[in-house]
């Protein structure tokens, strides 16, 4: 298959007999994407093909047929290669992705004219009477593009009989959603959805389906849909509220819109959330950025910009012994909506579960001053689109052709770099400023001690100094990719008794295993050859889970040192633990063994290893350190531990 998609065998295998290939390997994601690079030589023939499969498969090559149809489109098809694709079956399962993936990737300076007999396709079998409206919605989402003659009566019936499905509120919250948004983006310039906007959003809509109802409506372009959501948005809950501020920050037009509602007093600043403000202060367009800092003087709602002055005066909170319970409460109110600690939170932020390894004064420096020391992971990346669509987040990871962004909300959004308008980059965290006007003095206290409360274990973040993607694995030799280290799950583990944070690589976005490599001018790295982690605190012990190493036993046997774990006290003195290659250092691959670690985690062919550092308990901690050894392993670290002396406080 690769000799297809090479050009090297071209004629080898056509359409059908690709087709033919797909339920034998339709579980091997590697042989997928093989197959994948194959069909896209002659995407129109394997899509033909594919639309003739059996149903049953329908959810296991549909993202196939949406990769393929958005590759014709993004090749500026021919008329003759739309006709070609005409001869699917209209209600065929796959009809719908064939149309929607065209009408994602269609160029927006591209229009073709299909000759009379494919229109005439179109409108007697594809716009029939007994195709589905979902059919139908799809194939005239990108129609308008093929110059296809007397279509707008159609679209007005087909656009309301999708919006009476939207409006059924005994019909299942997936249905109406799905006929909601193809409603939209059949016809986004209608006037039709502003009243359905008023009749859709009630006080009885859940909230859940008004969230993703809202998202929809970004790809409205009706005027005056700015005015009636402002006047709906004080009748349907905070939740929705809310979202209608987001969905109105995200497009240019109605982000002015906003600012013109803010001026005249119909929406105060207050009713913004702290990343909604900093959106608006961010915004790639310099004018409502401007405008948006002049209201915000003007209304007395700018945050401080002397981030120092204002932790000084809040560092007395620090010597305030807080209540725990209400600190869980203040961390579900303000931060678990971007963090987690244990089991509570989302993991778009850092996660904050091993944060009782550091004072308070510290802890309440992250929080009110969150972009002094920002990791690269967190930085926020401001996307004007040409469409007029802006996008605020963290950068999830790019391409040759595309950019993925990650919001506040943790919604990932992939935008095409023909897309772009601008891009730009702030070194501001994506975590706002301002927390100190949402909570009050005592909360902040309540927060501080929650978050610093030790109990006799303590997971630490490693993702400060992570080095490698486990989904990408390790670096490889002259360009190409070394193993990759993927586990099963991620999150929190336990291992004789000691719990463990394992980061989630989320793709190939966050670096989550520590590495270290030496490097000589011979043999130059990408890695570091040591790392550091703050903990202070008087501890018994480090737990990691890690014990593994690539270049090491068995395949070399010498008892060399690979890592050394030097650990910093207060009265500035250090100790060192080595570990050793044949001793406590194994290769990763599953099934070898060594005396002083011991398996933990087995998974894909690899493992990884549990081994316990001892540490002076009678000496404050300040530092842990991981260096290189003296060979040229690459050892790893995915998970690290402290013991408190005393079982914590």
């Amino acid at each position: 298959m690769l000799r297809v998609a090479e050009g090297n065998a071209k004629n080898a295998i056509d359409g059908d007999g690709l087709a033919a290939l797909l339920p034998s390997i339709q579980t091997d994601g590697v042989l997928l994407d093989a197959w994948t690079s194959a069909a896209s030589t002659d995407p129109t023939s394997a899509i033909v093909a594919m639309t003739k499969m059996d149903p049953a498969m329908t959810d296991a090559i549909s993202p196939r047929v949406s990769v393929l149809a958005e590759h014709i489109a993004r090749g500026r098809p021919t008329a003759e290669e739309i006709g070609r694709l005409l001869q699917i079956d209209p209600n065929s399962p796959f009809a719908v992705t064939v149309w929607e993936g065209l009408a994602n990737g269609w160029p927006r300076d591209l229009t073709i004219s299909l000759p009379e007999d494919s229109q005439k396709l179109v409108r007697d079998r594809f716009l029939a009477e007994n195709t589905s409206v979902e059919s139908k919605a799809a194939i005239l989402a990108v129609a308008d593009q093929w110059s296809v003659e007397n279509l707008e009566e159609i679209v007005g019936e087909i656009q309301d009989e999708l919006l009476t499905t939207a409006m059924d509120a005994e019909a299942e919250a997936e249905t109406r959603l799905n006929a909601w948004e193809q409603s939209i983006r059949l016809a986004p310039n209608s006037t039709k959805i502003l009243d359905a906007v008023e009749e859709f959003f009630t006080p009885q809509l859940p909230p859940e389906t008004g969230v993703e109802a809202l998202r929809s409506l970004q790809a409205a372009r009706v005027d005056g849909l700015s005015a009636t959501l402002l006047e709906l948005r004080t009748s349907l809950g905070p939740k929705l509220g809310s979202q209608i501020l987001t969905l109105l920050l995200s497009r240019t037009e109605s982000t002015e819109d906003l600012l013109d509602a803010i001026a005249e007093g119909q929406v105060q600043f207050n009713d913004l959330q702290l990343d909604q403000r900093q959106a608006l202060l961010n915004h790639p367009t310099a004018a409502i950025a401007t405008r948006a800092e002049t209201l915000m003087e003007s209304r007395g709602a700018m945050v401080t910009s002397n981030r120092q002055t204002l932790v000084d005066q809040w560092m007395p909170v620090t010597k305030q012994e807080g209540d725990v319970t209400n600190g869980i409460a203040m961390f579900k109110k303000h931060c678990a909506a971007c963090h987690i600690h244990g089991e509570t939170g989302n993991e778009i932020g850092p996660n904050l579960t091993g944060m009782s390894v550091h004072p308070k004064e510290e802890i309440l420096i992250n929080v009110l001053d969150p972009s002094r020391s920002v990791e690269n992971n967190f930085r926020t990346y401001q996307i004007l689109t040409v469409d007029g669509n802006v996008l605020s987040g963290m950068l999830a990871g790019e391409s040759a052709n595309s950019l993925r962004i990650i919001d506040t909300q943790g919604k990932e959004k992939l935008v095409l770099r023909e897309d772009i308008e601008q891009l730009s980059s702030s070194p501001k965290s994506l975590m706002p400023e301002g927390f100190e006007s949402s909570m009050s003095k005592a909360e902040m206290a309540d927060l501080l001690s929650f978050l610093a409360k030790r109990d006799k274990h303590a997971p630490l973040s490693i993702s400060s100094v992570a080095t490698i993607n486990s989904n990408k694995g390790l670096p490889g030799f002259r360009g190409r990719s070394g193993d990759k280290l993927e586990l099963d799950s991620y999150g929190r583990v336990e291992v004789e008794s000691i719990p463990f944070e394992l980061i989630d690589p989320q793709g190939d976005r966050i670096a989550n295993i520590i590495g270290l490599q030496s490097s000589s001018p011979r043999r130059p790295s990408t890695l570091p050859e040591s790392v550091s982690i703050d903990c202070s605190g008087k501890v018994q012990a480090i737990h990691l889970l890690g014990g593994v190493a690539w270049a090491a036993y068995p395949r070399f046997k010498d008892e060399t040192t690979s890592m050394i774990v030097r650990l910093h006290y207060s009265d500035s003195t250090t100790s060192d633990f080595e570990l050793v290659n044949g001793k406590h250092i194994v290769t990763y691959q599953a099934g070898e063994d060594v005396p002083e670690s011991t398996l933990a985690i087995e998974a894909n062919g690899k493992q990884v290893r549990y081994l316990k550092v001892p540490a002076d308990s009678d000496k404050e901690l300040t530092k842990i350190e991981f260096l290189k050894g003296g060979d040229f392993s690459i050892p790893l670290v995915f998970a690290v531990t402290v013991e408190f002396a005393g079982g914590g406080h």
